[in-house]
């Protein structure tokens, strides 16, 4: 096994977020296995998940944590698209044999070994680098039921509840279905930045035939809707690379007030 030791990933600005805070308050249990032979055991990211209270174990090799899993038992499996040399194969024995989920860290250029692995059951989980925040929400539907809740998302105006799939603008309810509401929120989680097409398609259209058709109609009716609703174009489109969300653009003045009639 060679050891690689990993850049420092993104740890800072995380352990003021609401999700650490959520995650430090509960106290919640459990243990997460991360496959990444790039990621050494003392990685920052390693010790600030630890730090929220997880047993984290590092494996750098995919037999050497198929053996450790499968006694360890743990809650969930986290494995780097860059490690093991047939995915899906990795993915079908620790579903199978070891019956716990398995999420699949990746980053753009690696579409193909995730589709192969979400084929195989994982789930497209975080980006790399991690990032603490990125990885603590993308635990909590797969984390024992003690997990907490998703923290609100606010940017400027716009108000989201992850877990009951509510979104407000400036106190008025946007009507969204479930692709709707989860699309908006991946954007709003990034606001200002361009989340790109392939991270979109890997996070809620894995399976579609024409991922990025489903993708364009998706946008086109939440710009509709938000603009129903005050807001202006607040979702640009960076051509070929992504969709990006303007706070700016999401600052939703009072109503005007209604002049005087004129004297009759």
């Amino acid at each position: 096994m060679t050891t690689t030791v990993s850049p420092r990933h993104r740890t800072g600005a995380a352990y003021r977020s609401d999700t650490v805070r959520a995650w430090l308050r509960a106290a919640v249990p459990g243990r997460l296995g991360i496959v990444d032979r790039a990621l050494a055991a003392d990685d920052p990211v390693v010790e600030a998940l630890r730090g929220c209270g997880l047993d984290v174990t590092v494996h750098q090799d995919e037999l050497t944590a198929l053996v450790h899993l499968a006694t360890t038992g743990p809650d969930v499996v986290l494995v780097s698209a860059t490690t093991p040399s047939d995915a899906d194969r990795f993915v079908s024995v620790v579903r199978e044999a070891i019956g716990c989920p398995v999420l699949v860290a990746w980053s753009p250029g690696q579409e193909d070994v995730l589709r192969t692995a979400v084929a195989a059951g994982a789930h497209p989980g975080v980006g790399l680098p991690y990032h603490l925040d990125e990885v603590l929400v993308a635990l909590r539907p797969y984390w024992p039921a003690s997990a907490p809740g998703s923290p609100t998302i606010r940017v400027a105006d716009l108000v989201l509840d992850p877990d009951g799939y509510q979104a407000r603008l400036t106190g008025r309810a946007l009507d969204l279905t479930t692709i709707e509401f989860r699309t908006l929120a991946l954007l709003a989680a990034r606001a200002d930045r361009v989340v790109s097409r392939s991270a979109l398609t890997a996070a809620l259209w894995p399976s579609v035939g024409d991922p990025d058709g489903a993708m364009a109609a998706t946008v086109t009716r939440l710009r509709r809707k938000l603009t129903a609703a005050g807001a202006g174009p607040a979702i640009s489109t960076l051509r070929g690379v992504g969709y990006r969300l303007e706070t700016h653009l999401l600052r939703v003045g009072p109503p005007a007030p209604v002049a005087d009639a004129p004297p009759a």
